[in-house]
């Protein structure tokens, strides 16, 4: 019999490693093991309880840290790239269920494999995404098969063959807050906790991945972790944003503070609350505020775009960017809204080169309110039009998109000035050996 602890204690867990199955170019090979860890997601109310039904619900949540590049192929701008697929087994629920579906998995570079490498993916734990039979059941365990591999799968890779344990997972995000376009902050602020969960699928057969935009190595340039409390997203976003901002462009005004302080400034200034979160009309407006009373409204420039494209652009820039989106909404039109910074855009191609959808990796603390700092990520795809595919729990799957922040920095005046200078400088000269001519 297997014990497991509920709620707070299970912060820190331990798992059972087990091993995955290796398909290059359609050929099996048996590659060094990577560890893979698996949860069942309890919907927490941010305030230290849960979501009616959110205990032992049927979401699941697996971790895939990849420590070395087997079952990879390189990939365009150097990247390293292959499909995922996994089968589980449930028992008393479902045997052999392909529950992810040729999900693209992007490693910036051969030197990330084992430190910045890790993949985080939710997929259901029951029968089939119409059912909710596990309806408050605790999964102690279950068998898994993964597999990699250089293309699209048209069938599930094989049975689950490896025994994990499962641990408990609290899970509460969100906070953006605007009426008019029925914004009631976040996941916490739900009645009930998000029904039946669903199987991702990123690709089909045919599909190709194509060049990433990526945040900085985040072990030479990490983001920082932010505690974040109910409904606080949006200040935790630009607050990770913006501590990243000023250590990749060493802006000394940004990097001197912690990511936790730019966040308690932002809060302040774009009037978050744990009761409704940020307004999104107030973000950039208060974002804008708070580096006026920093000192640093002149060094950081901010546009928005509803471009994939261009956002990916802006990564692979060094710029930080974060992402405003809804999950969708639920049976009372109650839009559960959510601000991420933003780590990683992957786009999916068919045979044509034509993009059909881009998966999304954002960064945020996956746990409102426990007075802890986190970096959860959580992958999303989006079609080209900005609508957010697969179903969030009884959310009726219309979420999508409603824009990509961006930072940019600004050059110093004196750094200008000096450029100016060597500039004319440069002129006068060539213009001197023209006339000597």
């Amino acid at each position: 019999m297997l014990f497991r602890r509920r709620g707070d204690a299970m912060k820190t867990e331990n798992f059972r490693y087990g091993s995955i199955v290796l398909l290059a170019l359609g050929a099996a090979c048996l590659g060094q093991a990577q560890s893979v860890s698996f949860s069942q997601v309890n919907w927490a109310d941010g305030s230290g309880g849960y979501l009616a039904g959110g205990l032992n619900g049927d979401w699941a949540h697996a971790r895939i840290d990849f420590a070395t590049s087997a079952g990879f192929t390189a990939g365009p701008g150097g990247q390293y790239q292959a499909w995922l697929n996994m089968v589980t087994s449930v028992p008393l629920h479902h045997t052999n269920k392909w529950s992810v579906m040729n999900m693209p998995v992007v490693v910036r570079s051969l030197g990330d494999f084992g430190t910045d490498s890790f993949f985080d993916v939710f997929f259901d734990l029951d029968a089939s995404s119409s059912s909710n039979l596990i309806a408050g059941a605790d999964v102690p365990e279950l068998f898994y098969t993964l597999s990699l591999s250089a293309n699209p799968l048209s069938s599930a890779p094989g049975a689950a063959a490896t025994q994990a344990f499962v641990t408990d997972r609290d899970f509460v995000v969100g906070g953006l807050y605007e009426p008019s376009i029925g914004l009631f902050g976040g996941t916490g602020d739900k009645a009930e906790a998000p029904g039946s969960a669903f199987d991702p699928v990123g690709g089909t057969v045919g599909d190709q991945i194509g060049a990433s935009g990526n945040a900085s190595n985040s072990v030479t340039k990490p983001i920082e972790a932010v505690n974040e409390a109910k409904n606080f997203c949006a200040p935790g976003a630009f607050g990770r944003s913006l501590k990243y901002l000023g250590d990749v462009h060493s802006i000394a005004g940004l990097s001197s503070r912690t990511a936790q302080q730019h966040s308690n400034g932002l809060a302040s200034n774009m009037g978050t609350t744990t009761a409704n979160g940020t307004l999104l009309s107030n973000i950039i407006t208060g974002k804008t505020a708070y580096l006026q009373a920093i000192g640093m409204a002149g060094r950081v420039r901010t546009t928005t775009t509803t471009s994939f494209a261009h956002a990916l652009e802006q990564l692979n820039d060094r710029q930080d960017v974060e992402i405003l989106f809804n999950y969708g909404t639920d049976s009372a039109g109650r839009r559960a809204g959510h601000a991420a910074m933003v780590k990683q855009i992957v786009p999916i191609t068919n045979a044509q080169q034509q993009v059909t959808g881009y998966k999304v990796i954002t960064v945020q603390d996956g746990k409102q309110g426990d007075g802890q700092a986190e970096n959860f990520t959580q992958e999303l795809t989006f079609n080209p039009n900005g609508s957010l595919r697969g179903r969030y729990g009884n959310l009726n799957g219309d979420g999508g998109l409603y824009n990509f922040v961006i930072e940019c920095p600004v050059p110093e005046p004196s750094s200008m000035v000096a450029l100016a200078v060597g500039l004319i400088a440069i002129s006068r000269r060539r213009n001197k050996r023209s006339r000597s001519r």
